[in-house]
């Protein structure tokens, strides 16, 4: 399997659609309900919605065609929640940054509770590991940015394994995740309970325009020798590492991981821009 990358376009103005066409897209396009809509930094609001089709589902890491009346422009945004919320909840959430693109500007500017849209799950950029299976892979994770969302879906994902009555994930999962500023952090605080409670997880937060250190908080870029690092205690022949991010630091995370002896074959991506 070639290295994988999928150009995505939920916050610019590219169509989402026209970007995607050559990806997996599920048959079910469902109603969805928005249960909540709510500011979690000074950019992005997150959206929790409830699905109404029973057989909607999606795999961690991909996202959702989003037809929102009114608009003609489809939007298209990474579920930022696991799979396992919308089996257990029929919820799914989506982390949706500011922008004046269609779709991203009504869910800032109009979208409320009780709104209603249709979903329709998509893309060949996932995670998709078994519960109780036996030899499976160490996962690196590096996001940069919103790029976050579909990492975090990962991440809640094999953390949700850990809890399965198959057994857990038995490997270990490393993030390393950077954004501007701290505040831009979104997700810090669940991340840092999920490596609290999983002995397998482990994240590393950077902030790349602050000169102020929060915390275990890194500032600065994530680094060559982050990366070496990262690489050096998982095992090398048994690794998937998972990129999300603008592309000119998806270039770089590739870069750093092939130049550490980790195979084009193991490095699976998603672009932002």
């Amino acid at each position: 399997m070639d290295t994988k990358m999928i150009s995505t376009s939920t916050t610019k103005s590219s169509d989402h659609m026209t970007v995607t066409q050559a990806s997996s897209r599920k048959e079910i396009i469902s109603p969805a309900t928005v249960v909540e809509v709510k500011d979690i930094s000074n950019s992005v609001k997150m959206m929790s919605l409830r699905i109404e089709n029973e057989d909607f589902s999606f795999k961690a890491g991909q996202w959702v065609d989003t037809f929102i009346p009114g608009l003609d422009t489809v939007g298209g945004f990474s579920m930022c929640s696991s799979p396992g919320l919308l089996q257990t909840q029929r919820i799914l959430m989506l982390a949706i940054k500011f922008a004046k693109h269609p779709p991203a500007f009504w869910v800032h500017t109009k979208c409320k509770s009780g709104d209603t849209l249709l979903l329709r799950a998509g893309g060949d950029f996932y995670l998709d590991p078994q519960a109780g299976e036996e030899n499976p892979s160490d996962v690196l994770l590096i996001a940069g940015g919103v790029g976050i969302n579909p990492l975090y879906s990962m991440i809640q994902h094999l953390a949700d394994l850990n809890q399965s009555p198959d057994g857990p994930y038995r490997a270990n999962v490393l993030m390393l995740y950077s954004a501007r500023t701290y505040p831009e952090l979104i997700f810090k605080d669940h991340l840092e309970q999920l490596s609290d409670s999983h002995a397998n997880i482990t994240t590393q937060f950077y902030v790349s325009r602050e000169t102020l250190v929060h915390g275990a908080v890194k500032v600065g870029r994530i680094s060559h020798a982050d990366v070496e690092k990262a690489v050096q205690g998982l095992r090398a022949e048994r690794l998937k590492v998972y990129l999300c991010g603008p592309s000119p630091m998806v270039h770089d995370m590739e870069d750093y991981c092939l130049n550490c002896g980790v195979s084009k074959n193991q490095i699976f991506y998603e672009r932002w821009w």
